[in-house]
């Protein structure tokens, strides 16, 4: 789940606005003064367009109250409070996803909370789209991409909850169903981020900026505004995230493509977008039989996150960054198991994967029916919660329920589908690396085959390793071509990866460079301690 709040005491905060807002701050009953005036400076820099003081109560002051007042209730709802921000439908509007959101990230929502924030996010994407005027504020955007986040998160919550219900759906719940059908659609969902990303003109403004051209010039009244210009940026990766879950891979890899993946592009000011981002992309690629692409975009990501200082962060942001690696762990093992790539890896990733190695069993004990059941737990571990664009109703989730039914997913089936026809794969490619050249016969013994089985072995071999992307390109480090009945082999040698080398070393000579300049800090501070300790003895030893 994602809720940006980190954890900073609040009492220096309180102590620098409160006293002079309290006074000018309406009573209302049953709500704590100093909540009150948070809401009331929040609102103040909400008009004021103060951007670092918005990000301030964002990220820091509204969780620090969170925390000391609504650690097991909800904030007041927006009518109690809009009286002090003088009925200001947007900023009523941002209260109300902060209030949602307060309560998907403390306790099991109810199916009224979840249809209301619902409505709010609809009423806040329209409120931005349908403006006639472009709206102005300054947004943080780490607010803006958490809007984007939630929205996905809630989504996917309430498909779980209509798909997989735990317990039986009450009747006053399944009556509510049926009365709104419209909530949490999905085409609505997709609908309320193309429109975003059509008025900011943001695939106009990558591609010049990826040409080098004037970005004003294509931007238009809209996406000059930052507000649209990051949230139609950020909605590009909310419909990559959407068809993903969808299993539509190759149409979700289109809404990301104009977006340059350097390290100076946007999403870079966003560690869980980055991850996120990638994460996303790379199983779209895993899915579309394009490893070697999958294997870099997961090194790359992997190799980011083991060096980011993730300690400012909170922890439940930490901790979902940490289970997004350990299933971009998983998918790499997927791919350097199916395709071994071209260039070494990171040792650090290298080690990661070891645990991913079959296991030492027997030869016979590891054919084709084990393997696929190990792949199948992987994926299984790694893949996202995927949707449907239909859900069921109550009736028959309930149903299904009863009748403990183990729903699988459709991608699911088409990854274990292409998987069986893969699982020879590694074993033709481990006899075809021993030579430069043997007859088909020889490599039918090795496989226990007939020689008509080998042949569309190898021909699967050929297929399986092969992408079409623009033009074929062959993704495996061993290439071969049959004359006659003589397969003759060519070996591929992994590159070697100096300049990861290089960064490693980089990397520890900071380290201790840091270390030393701790070390003598400290040392200094302990010698001024004990000068002022014999000063202070000899000016008394004066004074005597």
């Amino acid at each position: 789940m994602s809720n940006p709040h980190y954890d900073n005491d609040y009492d220096s905060d309180v102590a620098v606005h409160s006293d002079s807002e309290q006074s000018k701050v309406p009573t209302s009953v049953g709500i704590d003064p100093s909540v009150l005036s948070f809401i009331t400076h929040f609102y103040n820099a909400y008009r004021s367009n103060n951007n670092p003081e918005l990000q301030r109560c964002y990220t820091m002051k509204f969780s620090a109250l969170s925390k000391r007042h609504f650690a097991k209730s909800t904030w007041p709802a927006a009518e109690e409070i809009a009286s002090l921000v003088n009925n200001d439908e947007f900023f009523l509007i941002l209260y109300k996803e902060l209030y949602f959101r307060h309560i998907y990230a403390n306790s099991q929502p109810t199916l009224e909370q979840s249809i209301g924030s619902y409505d709010n996010y609809v009423n806040l994407f329209n409120f931005i789209t349908q403006a006639e005027t472009p709206i102005t504020t300054d947004i943080p955007i780490q607010w803006l991409w958490d809007m984007v986040d939630e929205l996905i998160y809630q989504f996917g919550k309430y498909v779980a909850y209509r798909r997989s219900p735990t317990k039986p759906i009450p009747a006053a719940d399944v009556e509510r169903i049926h009365a709104n059908p419209h909530v949490w659609d999905v085409k609505i969902i997709i609908s309320l981020f193309q429109y975003l990303v059509q008025q900011s003109n943001i695939n106009e403004i990558l591609i010049a900026a990826s040409n080098d051209q004037d970005e004003s010039e294509v931007a238009g009244e809209f996406g000059s505004i930052l507000l649209y210009r990051n949230l139609g940026y950020f909605s590009l990766i909310g419909l990559l995230r959407i068809n993903c879950l969808l299993g539509d891979f190759h149409y979700a890899l289109e809404m990301v493509k104009n977006i340059q993946f350097s390290k100076t592009a946007f999403y870079n000011r966003i560690i869980p977008c980055r991850v996120s981002l990638f994460y996303h992309v790379g199983f779209c690629q895993v899915m579309l039989r394009r490893y070697s692409e999958a294997a870099s975009t997961f090194t790359d990501i992997l190799f980011f996150i083991t060096k980011a200082d993730l300690q400012h962060m909170p922890h439940y942001l930490q901790d979902a960054i940490h289970k997004n690696s350990a299933q971009m762990v998983t998918l790499l093992a997927i791919c350097v198991t199916l395709c071994p790539p071209r260039y070494a890896l990171d040792e650090a990733i290298a080690k990661d994967l070891s645990s991913f190695s079959p296991p030492s069993l027997p030869p016979s004990l590891l054919g084709p029916p084990f393997l696929s059941k190990v792949f199948e737990e992987w994926f299984k571990n790694a893949s996202p919660r995927f949707i449907t664009y239909i859900l069921p109703t109550p009736e028959q989730a309930m149903a299904a329920m009863a009748s403990k039914q183990v729903e699988v997913s459709i991608p699911q089936r088409m990854f274990m589908r292409d998987i069986r026809q893969q699982l020879l794969v590694p074993k033709v490619r481990s006899y075809l690396r021993l030579y430069t050249s043997l007859t088909i016969s020889k490599l039918a013994s090795f496989l226990e085959a007939d020689e008509s089985e080998v042949r569309s072995y190898l021909l699967n071999y050929k297929h399986k390793t092969r992408s079409t992307q623009g033009s074929t390109v062959s993704y495996s480090d061993v290439d071969f071509h049959v004359i006659d009945d003589i397969v003759h082999i060519s070996e591929v040698k992994p590159a070697a990866n100096h300049s990861q080398y290089f960064l490693r070393q980089i990397s520890s000579l900071d380290e201790q460079l840091l270390s030393v300049n701790i070390n003598t800090t400290t040392l200094r501070a302990g010698a001024g301690a004990a000068n002022g300790s014999q000063g202070s003895s000899s000016s008394h030893g004066n004074r005597h």
